[in-house]
């Protein structure tokens, strides 16, 4: 039984806590700074910061290096969203794993 809620905590704990929402080219948020993964037509992906968007092409920030990727060599866009549910939803299993696995604290003389 111990084994089995060890598992299911760690299955929990390994998953991300980003979601991914895919958008359309024009409907991109056009505030800056949102982290966005590009997927291009020869299946490369690039994840960074979203610097600039119009009507040919996106420019990218990566690790300080500005990147323009051009409108036709897009194949998806997708909005990287930080998710507070499933964070708190690992923290609660950790927890509650951690509860159940521990042995009770010895009783006090």
């Amino acid at each position: 039984m111990k084994k089995l809620i060890f598992l299911l905590s760690l299955s929990i704990l390994f998953q991300s806590c980003v979601s991914f929402n895919t958008v359309s080219y024009h409907n991109l948020p056009y505030q800056t700074l949102s982290r966005i993964e590009v997927k291009k037509l020869d299946k490369t992906r690039i994840k960074g910061r979203l610097i600039s968007v119009d009507e040919t092409a996106i420019v990218i920030e990566k690790n300080g290096l500005t990147q323009t990727i051009l409108k036709n060599e897009i194949y998806d866009v997708k909005v990287i969203v930080f998710s507070h549910l499933k964070t708190a939803a690992i923290g609660l299993t950790i927890l509650i794993g951690t509860i159940l696995i521990l042995p009770p604290f010895p009783p006090l003389l």
